[in-house]
């Protein structure tokens, strides 16, 4: 059905069903009455989009997340859906992958929906070949991306400071006595590339020669995070390797490492990071360097009603992050 047959059922004007499924005012209680029954009875739900472009406004955002399947890219979409519909509005969600290619696809998608904003979980960062596309959509539809940065017109980002916190913590590791730290990640996104540059940048401020051994990376598309985890360490352990302090990208990792460190009967520390569940779902509980992301998406949607309220929003916002301490790393 269309609003000129819910108009027809109900006696009144295609103006007043319009102003009815608009919630405005101008419209008398008995017509309101009439064409909300039509509705009704009829399983009438009117179109969010076609009303948009009437009202200019939707009340509806699109947030474009990597792998809903991850357990930081779900608790993110979580924070931003729970901020969004306190404010009442309405969320489409889109599975990217990996691809850049399929990024861009829903980009044109939801810019062409005419959202009121599109939010992005991370991003690939300015290696990226195609970085114009965000460019061009920050132009049609605000353009914010939580825990990822790109320095281009019209899009806005919110990030926690990962490089500075990572390069703290190997710098306080090694005044406690620390000399040979190993790291592992498994990502190239805008945050792992901070986190990476961060160990790296304090390994040099130590005076410690990188070790390429203890620099690992896995591809958690080919291999279980965990696991894969778990037998490297292991393996570097078996092989009488020198290890006094472990640096996970993400908290999975860490487990991982942790496992393997249990079982080979030894004890150093072990620090992962974005504070997900997984550090409290092992034993000993992981210490683990809290990004804030539900800090991140209160201000990113903040910065959403600034930017459609016509004021003027901050293009990079950055928080710093917090050492959650557990079992496996307390300072004294």
């Amino acid at each position: 059905m269309n609003i000129k047959e819910i108009a027809k059922l109900a006696g009144v004007s295609v103006a007043t069903v319009s102003r009815v499924i608009n919630n405005n005012p101008n419209v008398s209680s008995a017509s309101k009455e009439k064409v909300l029954s039509v509705m009704a009875e009829n399983n009438y739900t009117p179109n969010l989009f076609a009303r948009g472009l009437n009202t200019k406004s939707i009340n509806t955002v699109g947030i474009l997340c990597p792998d809903i399947g991850d357990v930081n890219h779900a608790r993110t979409v979580s924070s931003l859906e729970h901020s969004l519909r306190d404010r009442g509005y309405d969320v489409l969600l889109c599975c990217t992958g990996r691809q850049s290619k399929s990024t861009h696809e829903y980009l044109h998608l939801l810019s062409d929906k005419r959202v009121d904003a599109i939010f992005m979980v991370g991003c690939a960062g300015e290696e990226d070949p195609e970085l114009s596309e965000y460019q061009k959509s920050g132009k049609r539809v605000p353009l914010i991306i939580v825990n990822g940065y790109l320095d281009l017109p019209g899009v806005y980002c919110v990030l926690c400071d990962e490089r500075t916190a990572m390069c703290d913590m190997v710098k306080e590791l090694f005044e406690r006595g620390c000399r040979n730290m190993a790291f592992i990640e498994d990502s190239d996104t805008y945050s792992a590339y901070q986190k990476r540059q961060g160990f790296l940048d304090g390994i040099k401020l130590c005076g410690l020669a990188p070790n390429p051994k203890l620099h690992i990376r896995i591809d958690p598309f080919v291999q279980s995070e965990l696991f894969c985890t778990k037998s490297i360490f292991s393996q570097l352990f078996e092989a009488g390797e020198r290890i006094d302090a472990i640096l996970a990208a993400d908290d999975i990792l860490a487990v991982g490492a942790l496992q393997a460190m249990v079982q080979a009967g030894r004890s150093f520390p072990i620090i992962g990071f974005n504070n997900s569940e997984h550090a409290v779902c092992c034993t000993p509980a992981l210490t683990s360097m809290d990004n804030r992301i539900d800090v991140q998406c209160n201000i990113a949607v903040e910065t959403m009603l600034d930017i459609l309220q016509g004021k003027d929003a901050i293009d990079k916002l950055v928080v710093s992050a917090k050492l959650e301490e557990r079992e496996t790393y307390r300072r004294e």
